[in-house]
């Protein structure tokens, strides 16, 4: 899909916690084609979060259903980084919402790096490729993939 050589596949240990989180990474030839899917799912037990909680909280603003503590915290940050004259690092824009796919997914990212989380069930997963493609080609070969990966989950 990214046409490039497969070089290496790295799979991190399951990590569990707040919540259940396994990751890939597809290291090609050229590096900047490579491909990182992490798949997250809800824990149980003590310490366990929400996981559509947590969905909610992160995309709420992409949705019009208000801010999100996450996104008020960042804009406390930008005021202050702006208040001592400091240049922020660039962001990428506000969530994109992409149709078509899981329960609800969104882009994030800019011109250079991006991914895209797809919500399914009790369990969501992210998705970025790298190339140097447009952001609409990048979100398409990011919503091909995560097709496939639903269909095994």
């Amino acid at each position: 899909m990214q046409g490039d050589t497969l070089q290496n596949v790295t799979a991190s240990p399951v990590s569990r916690g707040a919540f259940i989180t396994s990751q890939c990474f597809y290291a090609t030839g050229n590096f900047v084609n490579s491909v990182s899917l992490t798949i997250t799912q809800q824990a149980s037990g003590a310490g366990a979060e929400d996981l559509k909680g947590f969905w909610e909280e992160r995309f709420a603003s992409a949705e019009g259903r208000g801010k999100g503590e996450r996104e008020r915290e960042r804009e406390r940050e930008r005021a202050k980084t702006a208040a001592r004259g400091e240049e922020e690092e660039e962001e990428g824009a506000p969530p994109e919402k992409v149709k078509g796919i899981g329960d609800e997914a969104f882009s994030v990212g800019n011109a250079k790096i991006g991914a895209l989380y797809v919500l399914k069930g009790d369990k969501f997963l992210r998705i970025s490729v790298g190339g140097s493609r447009s952001q609409p080609e990048r979100i398409s070969k990011m919503k091909a993939l995560a097709q496939y990966v639903l269909k095994r989950l």
